[in-house]
């Protein structure tokens, strides 16, 4: 069957999100065809778009997108050979393995019955609140986004995140962190759930879903009461950041760190090779702080807000409908 090249490499990028390089899942590594669909399917994350390619087995996503974004003919020729998928270009001829037996439980994802408009902000706020997630911990919810008819949130044990928006789901769920990336970028327009996953389409048909948890967030309310002075966060310290953080990566933890007096603010990185350190004029008339904070961290911020509330031992931002709390990492200065 001779097929457009780019857009075929489009169809097998946008169902990537599924799929798992450690294989995890017998063929999570793979690209199901299968009834002129393509599938991906990784136990946390599955995928699916219709694609009439005419062809049914699971082939390896890694080879066969390196072969197509290779290759340079406008229009390719696919088809199923003895145990592999045949592609052949001009004078190109490829043949990557394939299992005609197809072992992922794709059938099992049944979509559902009812698909319901999302919130144009729920996406945008799943994407503010996810950064605050863990990656790895011993309290499972701190490594998922909490997703309510009324909120998202998220939090590991240095900073949280909560973003008030509607999401007509029927019952809080935890959702992990890593298996939303998928649905930031993919345009989702619609959203539906199943008993164990709940599921994001787009215009293009694209079915993005993810495993659903129930199990129990902290209650963040009191985290949110943090008592302090405003701080103006100066225009350009973006630029400052990553210059101190150029001796600041030489370390384990990578801080910067922060000194506050009154309308200053102080930036800093030392490493083994050197430090970088500027004072920029500001809006604070609080006490004297001292703390360390990820570049990163402070370099998001700076991008997004103009102020926060500088307290005892956090910060705190409220932009529209966003709160976000962190935990400073106080310098004790020494005697």
């Amino acid at each position: 069957m001779k097929m457009n090249r780019e857009e075929l490499l489009t169809m097998v990028g946008l169902v990537l999100p599924g799929t798992s390089e450690k294989d995890n899942v017998e063929q999570s590594s793979c690209v199901i065809f299968k009834d002129d669909y393509l599938h991906t399917y990784n136990d946390e994350v599955s995928c699916s778009l219709k694609a009439k390619t005419g062809i049914s087995g699971a082939v390896k996503a890694k080879p066969l997108v390196s072969v197509l974004q290779r290759m340079t003919e406008n229009e390719v020729d696919i088809e199923v050979g003895e145990g592999e998928l045949l592609i052949r270009g001009k004078r190109r001829r490829c043949g990557i393995r394939m299992e005609s037996e197809i072992l992922l439980p794709i059938e099992s994802i049944k979509p559902p019955k009812e698909w319901k408009k999302i919130d144009e902000k729920l996406i945008e706020a799943i994407g503010l609140v996810s950064y605050c997630a863990g990656k790895e911990t011993e309290q499972f919810a701190l490594s998922c986004v909490h997703i309510t008819s009324e909120y998202v949130e998220a939090m590991d044990n240095f900073q949280l995140g909560k973003y008030k928006v509607f999401s007509d789901i029927e019952k809080s769920i935890l959702i992990r962190r890593d298996s939303l990336k998928s649905i930031l970028t993919m345009g989702a327009i619609e959203l539906g759930e199943t008993k164990n996953w709940i599921h994001f389409r787009n215009k293009k048909g694209l079915i993005v879903s993810c495993r659903r948890y129930i199990d129990e967030f902290p209650k963040t309310k009191a985290l949110f009461k943090v008592k302090g002075s405003k701080l103006l966060i100066p225009k350009g310290i973006r630029t400052e950041v990553e210059l101190a953080e150029i001796f600041s990566s030489e370390n384990d933890n990578s801080m910067i760190e922060i000194h506050l007096t009154k309308d200053n603010i102080k930036v800093m990185g030392r490493g083994d090779s050197g430090y970088y350190t500027v004072d920029r004029k500001t809006k604070y008339k609080g006490e004297i702080q001292n703390f360390r904070m990820p570049p990163k961290l402070l370099c998001d911020l700076s991008r997004k807000y103009h102020s926060c509330v500088i307290g005892p031992d956090r910060l705190k931002i409220k932009s529209g409908n966003m709160l976000y709390v962190t935990v400073l990492n106080t310098i004790v200065e020494k005697e």
